[in-house]
């Protein structure tokens, strides 16, 4: 590397088609419109170099760590507000056409399997009784607010979404914390990006340390969110979080491991947990209400 030139970071990623961009060119791209120069929130897209069936991405590579645990991401809540903030902004200034292949409900991101909590619970069902009494009521009131606020959401400000909140897409610098790797963003809405942190604090958290936490990141993000803590905001939270937590609870290999570990009651409560989620309670026990309902 020649001296002050920067590095670079290459990522081979599948085209749209032949010949065509690939979707995560075109999502970066719109991350990379909507920064202020002076408080970036990603990895700049220096170039590409299209081929029939792939691309290579030229990425500025970030110098830093990723965090090893979720505590040592900071108010994580403010880096998913600002992106949401000056994406919307983005959207609304230029008076930029929605592309259907990028938007998450209109290219069929809504109904994928990780988003469906009908797929996930087949899938399940297929192999497994029904593990606890209260099981199909959870998976019903799941599915039941999703189906309710299906149009709400759809309808509300369009932002970038990420969606792929894993520890190894944060990179932390000396003054800030960067969320890189959008191969799984979408054109979505307030609080998708919220859910899908909450997803992977339950993943991480045992269920008594995840609720205190849960509680305050969502007070934190529903404070800074674009017109405040409304209604579309909260279902736009649980439309990503319930599915995805089902999916990754559901999942075999994670069954077994709780399983093994002789952690089943465990198990339980997180999938407990989702239930007061989709019926609201969660939110009324974190004094969410009356402002924003799910319902």
């Amino acid at each position: 590397m020649a001296e002050g030139e920067k590095p670079v970071f290459l990522k081979r990623v599948r085209n749209g088609g032949i010949f065509l961009l690939p979707h995560e060119l075109k999502i970066h791209r719109l991350a990379m419109e909507a920064q202020a120069e002076n408080a970036p929130f990603t990895a700049r897209l220096l170039g590409h170099r299209r081929g029939i069936f792939s691309s290579e991405l030229h990425i500025e590579r970030l110098e830093g760590p990723s965090p090893k645990h979720i505590g040592e991401l900071g108010d994580v809540a403010a880096l998913i507000s600002r992106v949401e903030a000056n994406t919307n902004r983005l959207f609304k200034l230029q008076r930029m056409a929605i592309d259907p292949q990028l938007d998450f409900f209109l290219s069929g991101a809504a109904h994928s399997r990780r988003y469906n909590i009908t797929s996930i619970t087949s899938a399940y069902m297929r192999n497994n009784p029904p593990p606890f009494a209260e099981f199909e009521d959870i998976v019903q009131c799941c599915a039941t607010s999703i189906a309710a606020n299906e149009a709400l959401i759809m309808e509300a400000q369009p932002v970038l979404s990420h969606l792929d909140h894993f520890l190894k897409n944060f990179i932390r610098t000396r003054d800030r914390v960067f969320l890189i790797d959008w191969g799984e963003g979408y054109i979505g809405r307030p609080g998708f990006d919220a859910g899908c942190f909450l997803m992977m604090m339950l993943r991480t958290h045992s269920s008594p340390r995840f609720e205190p936490e849960a509680i305050r990141f969502c007070r934190s993000y529903l404070r800074r969110t674009i017109g405040g803590p409304q209604a579309d905001v909260v279902a736009a939270m649980n439309r990503v979080f319930l599915p995805r937590s089902l999916w990754y609870l559901l999942r075999p290999d994670i069954v077994s491991r709780f399983q093994a570990s002789g952690k089943v009651e465990e198990w339980r409560t997180k999938l407990d947990l989702l239930g007061r989620f989709a019926s609201g309670q969660f939110w009324r026990d974190a004094g969410l209400f009356p402002t924003c309902s799910p319902s």
